[in-house]
């Protein structure tokens, strides 16, 4: 009879699993006919963090309690609102590269993407589900020898045609490759404790060239 039982449950979770699976291609065939976002996400910034409560408000001042990203093909920005040290982080496809602005220097610093930090391994569970913002969002899992990310992406906010191939940092690539979509939420593990970031606000605007310039300080 445990035999039997098992069996049945294996048999309806094979459907159930299989039944999921076209759903979601259906969807995502769907949005792939849809323009790419572009336009602003923002997200509330929170901190869970293995330190005492001092160190934990200096990185809060550090990195501020809002997260603000540009979307707009190969390119985006990330902007830290409320933050007394890193204020943004623009990303340019074109050159694969960080460009990093810290409110107590007057150099914007680079970091190259191609070079990966850490062997990250993705994992997708779409019967892992959670409603962001309006949207139904699916899970993905990219798990690293010294970090965890889960991420919560929308193909309502397809992100397909934009080429993230060589953006090895931060695995980035590999959430691409499986996501193709901006994510709602993030939430970041490591030893030192927990990062999470949680969209709040969507807007699908055009956005102006000047958005991804350069400030006119030097780069190094």
């Amino acid at each position: 009879m445990r035999t039997l039982k098992n069996t049945i449950l294996t048999y309806l979770f094979s459907k159930h699993t299989a039944l999921l699976a076209t759903f979601m291609v259906i969807c995502f065939t769907a949005n792939s006919q849809a323009p790419d976002f572009v336009g602003i996400i923002t997200y509330k910034s929170d901190y869970r963090l293995n330190m005492d409560d001092a160190k934990i408000n200096q990185m809060k001042q550090a990195f501020g309690d809002t997260l603000r990203i540009y979307y707009d093909g190969n390119n985006y920005k990330q902007h830290y609102r409320n933050s007394g040290w890193l204020q943004e982080v623009t990303y340019l496809g074109e050159k694969n590269k960080y460009y990093m602005v810290f409110s107590k220097f007057d150099t914007i610093y680079t970091a190259d993407c191609s070079r990966p930090d850490d062997n990250y391994v993705a994992i997708v569970d779409f019967n892992d589900q959670r409603q962001i913002c309006g949207h139904v969002c699916y899970k993905l899992i990219m798990q690293g020898e010294n970090v965890k990310k889960t991420y919560f992406f929308t193909p309502d906010l397809p992100l397909r045609q934009a080429d993230y191939s060589r953006h090895k940092m931060g695995g980035y690539d590999q959430y691409m490759k499986n996501a193709q979509a901006a994510y709602l939420y993030l939430r970041v593990e490591t030893q030192s404790g927990i990062q999470e970031y949680t969209a709040v606000k969507i807007e699908p605007k055009q956005l102006p060239g000047k958005v991804f310039e350069l400030l006119p300080i030097p780069v190094k």
